[in-house]
């Protein structure tokens, strides 16, 4: 497959719940091997947009390709293997080891009652191992912590072995040491060649590992392209209404929400 075919287009795409348009003449185009995220305020569309890549959402307008083809024409067991998904929150409400939910991201590539073989638990093993979880790979998943459940949930997502990976709010309520562990997660499977498409609210954390960033506002695309162009401080002020305070430190920008405007 080539360079070309191996990407997400997403062409005029609108998308609404019942009168409310949510998402309004969105092009954009995803690319392997890079984190693409997603920022904008609350509302501004983000998750829709995520659930509309995996045909969760049913499009008012306008049309998905993923990897040449209309997402329509995928059927659910090929896109399951294509496109995995990490939701916001991703409740566990069954008494599981940590091993065997994880082990749930190898059901795309099995048939009816077919057991879990040597290729699938290499697959449980490394994604386990890449997330740090395979210690806890015994304990029962409602018994983590939150860091560690995130941990365990993207080792299912990424247990999948999918081209691309779709994350919500991976960092959403941890802590900043797990913070980093999953970004630096994300950014080493990009750079083994998946696309990651991710939510994010951290602009320092966008800037710092996204190769990419779509700034959403009001259903539309308000900026899009490399972060320190997007992360501008117009950008920042017509999408958030902020002004931001900036400074480097190890090479890295820090962006940190100064005032309302």
């Amino acid at each position: 497959m080539t360079g070309v075919e191996r990407e997400i287009e997403i062409d005029r795409l609108a998308v609404g719940y019942g009168p409310c348009t949510v998402l309004e003449n969105i092009n954009l185009r995803f690319a392997p091997g890079r984190i693409t995220g997603l920022i904008g305020p609350n509302g501004a569309g983000k998750s829709t947009l995520l659930k509309s890549l995996l045909g969760l959402i049913e499009p008012g307008a306008g049309e998905i390709r993923v990897d040449g083809t209309p997402l329509n024409n995928i059927t659910i067991a090929e896109r399951s293997r294509k496109l995995a998904y990490a939701a916001q929150g991703a409740p566990v409400h069954w008494p599981l080891t940590v091993e065997k939910m994880v082990a749930l991201g190898r059901l795309p590539h099995l048939g009816p009652w077919q057991k879990i073989g040597s290729a699938d638990r290499e697959a449980i093993e490394r994604a386990m191992t890449m997330t740090d979880s395979y210690r806890l790979r015994d304990r029962i998943v409602t018994t983590l912590s939150g860091g560690e459940r995130a941990c365990a949930m993207l080792a299912r997502t990424i247990a999948t072995d999918a081209s691309w990976l779709l994350v919500d709010e991976p960092v959403a309520s941890l802590d900043p040491s797990h913070q980093l562990q999953v970004m630096g997660i994300l950014k080493n499977l990009a750079g083994q060649g998946h696309g990651i498409v991710i939510v994010l609210h951290d602009l320092t954390l966008a800037r710092r590992y996204c190769d990419q960033l779509v700034l959403l506002h009001k259903g539309a695309v308000l900026a899009e392209g490399e972060p320190e162009q997007v992360l501008a401080d117009d950008n920042l002020a017509a999408a958030y209404g902020i002004r931001a305070v900036r400074w480097q430190a190890d090479g890295q920008e820090f962006i940190v929400p100064a005032e309302k405007l």
